[in-house]
């Protein structure tokens, strides 16, 4: 069983390690996030958390996709609010883009809500699941229990669904909106997150490269073998001409 308490510290720490050492990754000066999730996730209200302000309807079902937009320390940052089991396609997901796929953290998870939130995602490729954080709403319900006692207790549907988003999740207390802290830790995590696809898109770039250049090495190799060897031939035959020319020279029998 996965100990998400340690894992939690350590990814915490290495952030720190980051910000000693400056390695944190270029702030974005655009950043738009997608909330998903089932319905009576918290979606709404997580996107007003995130705003700070009323901007998502929370005492009605939300029936379509609501965009909106506010200034968090100087960058533009759009939330898109979504219906239940909404699917996330490549038209959806624009870059710079991330899924924060809402869980309510005071209501049960099971197998079936898993299924249901990974046939959701799977609509938009593989590579969507590498841009995805676990936002759990409802916080201020844990009270002094941790999200991750509290992810161990739900048992194994909501820790594969935290290990196939990488580990990545987040807490939001909706009822405290004030607190900025808590949404710059998000955009933080979610910054990170993107960072390290670059990375990895230009890491996949690089090996596609040399592979490229592997391969058109091997054919200029080639190609110069059959050189070779067409040089070869030739010279063959002209020291085999010269050698018979010199032997008919010296039977006697030279003609012009």
């Amino acid at each position: 069983m996965r100990n998400y308490s340690t894992s939690y510290k350590t990814v915490k720490s290495r952030r720190s390690e980051k910000n000693a050492a400056g390695e944190n990754p270029a702030p974005l000066p655009e950043l738009r996030m997608i909330l998903v999730g089932g319905r009576k996730g918290g979606k709404s209200s997580c996107g007003n958390t995130i705003l700070n302000r009323h901007d998502f309807p929370t005492n009605t079902q939300t029936v379509s996709c609501c965009e909106n937009q506010c200034r968090i320390e100087g960058k533009t940052v759009s939330v898109l609010d979504t219906p239940g089991c909404f699917p996330v396609t490549s038209e959806v997901l624009r870059t710079p883009s991330a899924v924060l796929l809402v869980v309510n953290v005071s209501s049960s998870f099971t197998a079936l809500h898993r299924e249901a939130i990974e046939e959701q995602l799977d609509a938009g490729g593989s590579q969507l699941w590498s841009r995805t954080v676990v936002l759990f709403s409802h916080g201020d319900w844990l009270g002094d229990t941790s999200v991750e006692q509290r992810i161990e207790s739900e048992g194994e549907p909501l820790r594969r669904l935290v290990e196939r988003c990488g580990n990545r999740y987040h807490v939001l207390d909706n009822k405290n909106q004030g607190d900025a802290a808590q949404v710059t830790e998000l955009i933080q995590l979610v910054e990170e997150m993107l960072a390290a696809e670059r990375r990895a898109d230009v890491y996949k770039d690089d090996r596609l490269w040399r592979r490229v250049s592997s391969a058109e090495e091997q054919q200029n190799n080639v190609m110069l073998h059959r050189r070779n060897l067409t040089n070869q031939m030739r010279r063959r035959n002209r020291l085999s001409l010269d050698c018979w020319s010199c032997w008919r020279r010296s039977a006697g029998i030279w003609q012009k």
